[in-house]
């Protein structure tokens, strides 16, 4: 199962220094780093990559950051595909979206759900919403109990 990040989380993380590497550290990449291709820390793992081996979007609190390819399996992350995970409709990678709570990708008509996060309002699929509110049903019936036993 993969792990939710915090901003905290990624605060701990110690970044490869510029100076370590001329090169993209993706196995079956490494492109020579040079004025226009630039380098870029993985906010999870601290290593670097060149912008095409960091596809991904970590899920952090209420918003984004860069996440490379290894630490996607490893974390809730945004991710790139041409098929809704639910209904399997072919979609363009403009318009579909990712729920926010599990990072996987649906289409408009899946991505019916709405959490809302730091009074901003984002996209969940509907087995991450039962999930919610299964969550929520149980910690309401947990104080039901609590309270009939103070009386």
């Amino acid at each position: 199962m993969r792990m939710k990040v915090t901003r905290a989380d990624l605060l701990k993380i110690k970044w490869q220094a510029d100076q370590e590497t001329k090169f993209c550290t993706k196995l079956d990449c490494s492109i020579p780093f040079t004025l226009f291709n630039r380098r870029h820390h993985c906010r999870n793992c601290g290593k670097i990559f060149c912008q095409n081996c960091l596809p991904h979007q970590l899920i952090v609190d209420d918003g984004l950051e860069k996440c490379c390819y290894d630490c996607s399996l490893k974390v809730i992350c945004l991710k790139v595909s041409e098929n809704c995970l639910s209904c399997q409709k072919k979609i363009g990678f403009k318009t579909n979206s990712n729920c926010w709570e599990c990072g996987e990708i649906f289409c408009s008509n899946c991505l019916s759900q709405k959490i809302t996060i730091k009074k901003s309002i984002k996209p969940i699929c509907l087995n991450c919403k039962k999930n919610i509110d299964k969550k929520q049903s149980n910690s309401q019936i947990e104080k039901q109990q609590e309270e009939e036993k103070e009386k």
